[in-house]
């Protein structure tokens, strides 16, 4: 009886833990790994972009960032693209300074919807014109579209059709730009991304930082009675919908980067210099503050670029010419001086926003996007999980295997009182 019950003692934690590694790739949260579809021969746009990893390349920790306003910074000193075969409708000299984000909405019917969010700055750099775009893409599912009774803003609605892993993929998208201007260097473009609710429902902002001001071009209300909608960077969700990649979809990321002007255009930059910096509003510090770790490079977005490097420098990246190293991982820290004027509590009724006289769409300067879905999540303010990578997902399966190992126990000690019984 004793050896009986010893051996059931014995083997019950050994069950435990190997039913654990079976089923830990279930219960686990598993950390993207953005590395794994960039290589040297698929270009990428390039920049700061927080996928919520302290590390790029290793799974050593992460953060999570929940927020409804995400800025971004740039200094461009110098900035020349080139394709000699560009797409269709869009200039051989073109380029793009991209904030893209994911948007997460929870309806009062308890359903969740996301959409990505961008705000560019469009360059000719032969020319040296620019004007503003927004675009707004529905990826709550496979076949979401925006459309007008979805949304309303100063912009129009456009289909486009790009190739996707399994099948080409045709989707509606909401876009706005104002006219061009000449600009000249240094150039400054420090894109924000805000979200507030009105009679219920969120309402997007898409402008700029201006010595202190932020600026908004376009207002964007979304027809969805909602309980929350925040932005959402999170290394531990990325979207089922492989239209353009061949693993698990696209990522929860926060971008600020540079790549080729629309439609997917990969540019070659030479003589180029620029200084980048992104951040968020920390609703318990009701600040801006630096994303803490960033990569040099995005994954949700098509426009990319060839030549371009990054450096950490003074808690920032310094973008030039050379090789890209897609396993470096930058630490920002500080905001930069054109950012530290501003309020980071401001709404739209202590802004200016800016709209051009002439609302019209241009097909060749949209932005093609990259996937996104719903999340579970509900708190609109931001926070961030530092520590081990994934602490906080751990719990629920670490209960499970406990629980798992005690009905074992139980069992197999009740199986040898069984046995025991049956032999006297």
């Amino acid at each position: 009886m004793r050896m009986r019950l010893f051996r059931a003692l014995l083997i019950a934690p050994v069950l435990a833990v190997i039913l654990a590694m079976f089923f830990s790739d279930l219960v686990y949260a598993q950390l993207v790994n953005p590395t794994l579809e960039a290589n040297a021969t698929t270009p990428v746009p390039v920049g700061v972009v927080s996928y919520g990893l302290y590390n790029i390349s290793q799974d050593t920790g992460a953060y999570q960032v929940e927020t409804s306003t995400i800025v971004g910074y740039s200094r461009i000193n110098a900035l020349s693209a080139y394709n000699s075969v560009p797409p269709a409708n869009v200039s051989a000299y073109g380029a793009t300074v991209q904030l893209n984000t994911v948007m997460n909405i929870t309806g009062t019917d308890g359903k969740h919807y996301s959409y990505w969010l961008q705000d560019v700055m469009d360059l000719n750099t032969s020319n040296r014109t620019e004007f503003l775009v927004d675009n707004v893409w529905n990826l709550t599912d496979n076949n979401a579209n925006v459309t007008n009774g979805t949304i309303t803003g100063y912009g129009n609605f456009s289909a486009t059709t790009y190739p996707g892993t399994f099948s080409n993929v045709s989707q509606e998208f909401y876009g706005y730009y104002l006219n061009s201007t000449q600009f000249s260097y240094p150039l400054f473009f420090n894109p924000v991304i805000t979200i507030s609710m009105a009679n219920g429902y969120p309402v997007v902002h898409m402008g700029y930082d201006q010595n202190g001001t932020y600026r908004f071009y376009d207002n964007i209300t979304f027809y969805i009675p909602a309980r929350s909608a925040y932005m959402l960077v999170t290394p531990y969700y990325q979207s089922p919908e492989p239209y353009l990649s061949q693993y698990n979809g696209s990522f929860y990321d926060a971008e600020m980067v540079l790549g080729g002007e629309g439609s997917g255009e990969v540019s070659q930059f030479y003589n180029s210099s620029a200084t980048m910096w992104i951040g968020y509003l920390n609703g318990s510090t009701g600040k801006i503050e630096p994303f803490p770790v960033v990569a040099d490079f995005g994954m949700d977005t098509e426009e990319a670029a060839i030549n371009l490097a990054v450096e950490p420098e003074n808690g920032m990246a310094r973008v030039t010419n050379g090789q890209l190293d897609y396993n470096e991982s930058i630490t920002q820290y500080g905001v930069p001086a054109a950012l530290l004027k501003s309020s980071a509590n401001q709404t739209t009724q202590g802004t200016t926003t800016v709209a051009s006289t002439t609302t019209q769409n241009n097909p060749s300067s949209t932005v093609s996007a990259g996937n996104s879905t719903e999340s579970g999540q509900s708190n609109s303010t931001a926070t961030v999980a530092s520590g081990p990578a994934g602490i906080s997902q751990y719990f629920v399966p670490i209960i499970a295997v406990v629980v798992i190992a005690l009905l074992v126990a139980l069992y197999l000690m009740a199986k040898a009182m069984r046995n025991s019984n049956a032999s006297r």
